[in-house]
């Protein structure tokens, strides 16, 4: 079972890591945003610090993202905004 649950959690770090890098992209890419700027955004939002992102950005990508998954996450999150 620990098996199990070990590798349901390294699949979920897999997939936030994978969301992770690609606001970081986006961030820096195409809002202009800088490095700092995005840090602090992303930790804001996952509670994470500036040394973990950075690991999580510098690493490799060991899941896709689907369009549909992340456009369902932008609608819901535009949802609870208002």
């Amino acid at each position: 079972m620990k098996t199990k649950d070990k590798q349901d959690e390294q699949q979920r770090h897999a997939r936030r890591d994978a969301i992770i890098r690609a606001v970081f992209r986006e961030l820096v890419y195409h809002e202009n945003y800088s490095f700092e700027s995005a840090y602090i955004f992303i930790g804001d939002i996952w509670g994470l610090g500036k040394t973990k992102i950075t690991q999580i950005v510098k690493g490799e990508d060991e899941c896709s993202l689907s369009e549909y998954d992340l456009t369902k996450l932008a609608v819901i999150l535009q949802r609870i905004s208002k």
